[in-house]
């Protein structure tokens, strides 16, 4: 006999959307949650194997750490990857209280308002950008104050830089004189522009899901955490989810639902619990010896991701970079300014710079989303030591990628085991519009470095020189050596009839049982993704209270 714990909710993930459903439902004291997480309590990490995650996990700059800490992260890799040299990739999913906000680059921008109207326009009505706006506000933190787009007594913190590095100043003015206008805010209605970073940094400390709705209720009677607890199928009888069957910690247990199971594990996670439950595509599932108990043949596909490449050039010895700030006696006095002031390089987010541009003018809507740092990095020993290490030399990096991919892959279960890991393929630059516009914004990144304001400083050009090599070559180049930015999203897709999830993110064929994380978007955003994924948790909160008084 298993045992069973009962709750009027059950919560399968503990990342940025469970820790806003666990927070927002569990405010009615006369509603029971139980939130589990397959990893670890973000906030005990004693074992030594954790102790410098620990450390770590919430000094913003620890990011590159702690986001290749298998400790930390689920430790995805992808199929071969045909389309860009047959590589396989490291797919970064935190395995924590706040999941991968809890690991991420921590910058906030929502995507274009068309993003939205495109949703509303595939039949997820409810999801359009006026629709949308009031959860991004009530979520929001804003330390500039509220407005019309912006909220100020959210949970999540998001703040500005503290560090406007000189190399930064000059880098944003070679943005403006490639032609890219400026702007202090990509998440009001003008939503083109370079811009210094906002992210989910409050005092020096990163803001994870975890930290900003989690911990501050995990007091509540009513609710119920569980870590180190794996989800191994949703139990469903009469055609409606009742519970979930887990792993606890090596023991079994059964989590019954009274009112409904709430999926939160993201874009691999999600599909996959959903098909080792019997829902999905039919031929897939009788493979691997599963009853299929509804067939959804979407279940799984249209996986999207923001494939990046970067460029980046040496400075003239001297010149101010944070490279020189990442060791030595600049590294110790780095640490003693954290320490004091929790400011400076340890406190800022993966980026200095992000840009949403057109990387041709003739465009109607922006295409291309950069991030530019006063850094660059050695990437032999980076690869090596598994986490960021920079260069020697001064330099500046330069990153981009296509806003709204067209490429699409999948997440498909390898077998009925829950402990092992799905068959994820990533597609990338399949599509000749992301080979494309890859092209436009490599050359439109080469030109930003060639303008005045930043070139008197370089002492190469951009490694490799793009304005010497053919469109061929540069896709070639792109291939060779781009990479995910962990913006998965798309496998549990909302929708019209056929889609994974309806527009209320309940699951097709089943009754009791809704998916709310990255995986319901039916296209990716023009941006990051963690700030949409707060905001659909917050609007799926509503749905669910809503259908509870209904």
């Amino acid at each position: 006999m298993h045992e069973v714990l009962e709750a009027d909710y059950v919560i399968v993930g503990a990342g940025s959307a469970g820790c806003v459903l666990a927070n927002r439902l569990s405010a009615d004291s006369s509603v029971k949650v139980i939130v589990l997480e397959a990893g670890s309590d973000d906030r005990l990490l004693a074992e030594p194997r954790h102790l410098k995650s620990r450390f770590m996990i919430g000094i913003p700059a620890g990011f590159s750490h702690v986001s290749n800490d298998p400790a930390l992260n689920w430790g995805f890799v992808s199929e071969p990857d045909p389309h860009v040299a047959n590589r396989t990739f490291a797919l970064a999913r935190g395995k924590v209280l706040g999941g991968s906000s809890a690991i991420n680059g921590m910058i906030y921008v929502r995507g274009l308002p068309q993003d939205y109207e495109g949703w509303r326009q595939l039949g997820c009505e409810g999801w359009s950008w006026s629709d949308v706006l009031p959860y991004f506000r009530a979520a929001e933190r804003q330390e500039r104050g509220a407005d019309e787009w912006h909220g100020d007594d959210g949970p999540l913190a998001v703040g500005d830089s503290t560090l406007r590095h000189p190399m930064t100043l000059r880098l944003r003015e070679a943005f403006i004189q490639a032609g890219i206008p400026a702007t202090d805010d990509l998440c009001s209605g003008d939503h083109e522009g370079v811009s210094f970073v906002q992210s989910t940094i409050r005092r020096g400390r990163r803001q994870s899901g975890a930290a900003a709705y989690l911990h501050p209720v995990r007091h509540r009677r009513n609710l119920t955490i569980l870590t180190h607890a794996l989800a191994q199928r949703v139990r469903i009888e009469n055609g409606e989810a009742v519970g979930v069957e887990i792993d606890h910690q090596g023991t079994t247990k059964f989590l019954r639902a009274r009112v409904e199971v709430i999926l939160a594990g993201g874009a691999f996670n999600s599909p996959q619990l959903l098909q080792l439950s019997g829902i999905g595509d039919p031929d897939l599932l009788r493979s691997h010896g599963i009853p299929v108990v509804h067939a959804s043949p979407d279940v799984g596909e249209n996986l999207q991701d923001h494939y990046i490449v970067q460029l980046r050039a040496t400075l003239k010895p001297g010149s101010p970079s944070l490279n020189a700030r990442s060791r030595g006696l600049g590294l110790v006095g780095s640490v003693i300014q954290y320490g004091l002031f929790r400011r400076g390089l340890l406190a800022g987010a993966a980026a200095h710079l992000t840009a949403i541009a057109k990387s041709r003018p003739s465009l109607d809507l922006p295409d291309y989303q950069f991030f530019s740092s006063p850094a660059s990095t050695d990437v032999p020993r980076t690869l090596a030591a598994g986490h960021t290490i920079l260069d020697a030399r001064p330099g500046v990096t330069i990153g981009g990628h296509p806003v709204r991919p067209r490429s699409v892959g999948y997440v498909r279960i390898r077998s009925a085991d829950p402990a092992q890991h799905p068959a994820i393929m990533t597609n990338y630059l399949s599509d000749p519009y992301d080979q494309q516009t890859t092209i436009a914004g490599i050359r439109l990144a080469r030109s930003i470095l060639a303008q005045p304001a930043i070139a008197d400083a370089l002492v190469l050009p951009t490694r490799p020189a793009f304005d010497a090599m053919t469109d061929d070559e540069i896709l070639d180049h792109a291939r060779q050596t781009g990479g995910s930015i962990y913006h998965y999203v798309g496998t549990c897709r909302m929708g019209a009839e056929g889609a994974v999830v309806t527009p209320r993110l309940a699951v097709r064929g089943v009754g009791r049982l809704r998916v709310v994380d990255a995986s319901v978007m039916p296209r990716i955003i023009s941006g990051n993704t963690n700030a949409a994924v707060v905001m659909i948790a917050e609007k799926a909160s509503a749905m669910v209270l809503e259908d509870r008084r209904a």
